[in-house]
């Protein structure tokens, strides 16, 4: 199974992957978000600049490259793979101690952080050691990307400024060596660089030891600074445990599942079962089941999954479940995204009903990424059951985005029902006016990933609903930012969260290509 399942014991559960990995593995496959950096940076010569890429679950993967302009590029990096909102803007209030900051390009970023560093390697001086990782949230520096020149150094020259700690001191000797008296510097006391060999002996990311760091700021410095930062810290998280962004309880009444699958085609359900298809089935049974009747083959594994939900829920429920034996519920969704019959629409919604505990343990972080195209599958010749779906109460934002983006596919891939589409959002933001004042199936964070969903059909005709549903104030704006920049990405059709590609018809090869590279 997918990668983030929760570490439960037992044998056979795949490893789950690190920070580092996951970033280097998946972090360019995943569409670019917001871009943020100090709007100082030019008289500064030191840009904080934040890259976010967004993930199908919600979190975002975030990189800060803190970028040297006037000299040694890249000095630092900050990487994080599974960034809720608050951690984010926890993340965005730490590293713009002063709360200012400005949102920048893509382009602008990607250009800005090269061309540091190819300045910085002119003097022979290579980027942050944890950059190997985080460049990786960066796009390839290919001509793919928009040229942007800017200029690097002062007046010409690399200009060396040491900080209170004197880490940067370490490349003085090299630049001396390089440039001889061509280049410039700044030091936090007179007379420190009369001697350089007295910063021979730094370690490689020029640190004196770590008790010595920000020995030349005043106690009282330091207790103001961090008190500021914890004090800004505790706004964002009371933001978030507000009511403005209190999250829907989640209070689902089970039905009655059945005890046992009963199918009409008995082989579906041994090979969907089989342990030994736990990551993948046999291209030969995948032929076999999409070449049966679709509305059979999808009554049949409806029912499985009917039924592999009423095994499973309880125990994942009570914290009490074991590695999972099988695959079923997952196999049975993506071969219902290409049977695509009415008939598994039902068992679809049915999954979505459930909590974030159960799609995390039967798809890991995968849920967001196979749900949405099976619904889109099975519903668009029905979604007004899908509609129906998010006016129901007691559900989490995460499985009830599904619902909303599969809607959005229809939208995207058949023109034609287009404006029924449009009417049934319509009618949705409407509803938000007072539904999200009490959070009665819906909350700002499934507000916020609708508006997501509005900006990837640019779905101009609902403007003016739109800025209704934030005017209630009740829309996470970390999402895909606040009204004005929704509005204005609605207008110009920039598909901010969602690219084109995420509405393609997905192949079932290649889903099944990404599943299997999970296994061990």
């Amino acid at each position: 199974m997918a990668s983030n399942k929760k570490n439960k014991k037992g044998k056979g559960q795949p490893v789950k992957m690190t920070p580092e990995k996951y970033i280097m593995e998946r972090a360019r496959k995943l569409p670019i978000g917001k871009c943020y950096i100090n709007p100082d940076w030019k008289e500064a010569g030191l840009a904080t600049i934040v890259i976010s890429r967004e993930r199908a679950d919600g979190k975002f993967v975030v990189g800060v490259f803190l970028t040297d302009t006037y000299c040694l590029g890249v000095k630092d990096v900050i990487y994080r793979a599974d960034a809720d909102s608050i951690d984010f803007k926890d993340l965005l209030k730490g590293v713009f101690r002063d709360g200012v900051y400005e949102e920048i390009s893509y382009a602008e970023a990607h250009n800005l952080i090269y061309g540091a560093i190819e300045f910085a390697e002119e003097a022979d001086i290579e980027p942050y050691r944890d950059f190997n990782v985080a460049e990786y949230i960066l796009e390839e520096d290919t001509d793919e990307i928009p040229l942007i020149e800017y200029d690097y150094g002062k007046d010409g020259k690399h200009l060396l400024v040491v900080g209170p700690s004197g880490k940067e001191a370490r490349y003085m000797k090299q630049l001396k060596e390089k440039y001889g008296e061509d280049f410039d510097y700044i030091a936090p006391v007179d007379g420190m660089f009369d001697d350089t060999a007295a910063y021979d002996d730094m370690d490689e990311d020029g640190y004196y030891d770590e008790d010595e760091d920000f020995s030349d700021i005043s106690p009282e410095s330091q207790d103001k600074m961090f008190k500021q930062l914890l004090e800004s810290m505790q706004k964002v998280k009371d933001h978030y445990q507000s009511d403005f962004h209190k999250m829907e309880k989640y209070s689902y009444h089970y039905p009655e599942y059945p005890k046992e699958a009963v199918l009409r085609h008995q082989f579906i359900a041994e090979v969907l079962l089989d342990s030994n298809n736990l990551y993948s089935l046999p291209d030969s049974t995948i032929d076999e089941i999409l070449a049966l009747p679709a509305d059979e083959a999808a009554e049949d594994i409806s029912n499985l999954i009917l039924t592999e939900i009423g095994k499973t829920y309880q125990q994942i429920n009570a914290g009490k479940y074991e590695d999972p034996t099988d695959s079923a519920i997952m196999h049975g969704v993506l071969l219902l995204t290409h049977i695509g019959s009415r008939k598994g629409l039902d068992a679809l919604l049915e999954l979505i009903r459930q909590n974030t505990e159960f799609l995390d343990y039967h798809f890991g972080d995968l849920a967001p990424e196979f749900i949405y195209p099976a619904i889109y599958a099975c519903g668009k010749d029905d979604f007004k059951a899908i509609e129906s779906y998010l006016y129901e109460p007691g559900y989490e934002w995460y499985a009830r985005c599904e619902a909303s983006r599969a809607l959005a596919m229809i939208a995207y891939n058949h023109p034609e029902k287009r404006d029924e589409i449009i009417e049934i959002f319509r009618r949705l933001l409407k509803s938000f006016i007072t539904r999200l004042l009490v959070q009665d199936g819906c909350d700002s964070a499934f507000a916020g990933h609708v508006m997501s969903d509005l900006i990837g059909i640019s779905a101009k005709e609902l403007i003016p609903e739109i800025k209704e549903v934030y005017a209630t104030g009740y829309v996470d704006d970390m999402i895909c930012g606040d009204a004005e920049s929704v509005v204005r990405d609605v207008e110009e059709g920039n598909v901010l969260s969602i690219k084109e590609q995420e509405f393609e018809f997905p192949d079932i090869l290649k889903q099944y290509a990404h599943l299997k590279s999970f296994e061990k």
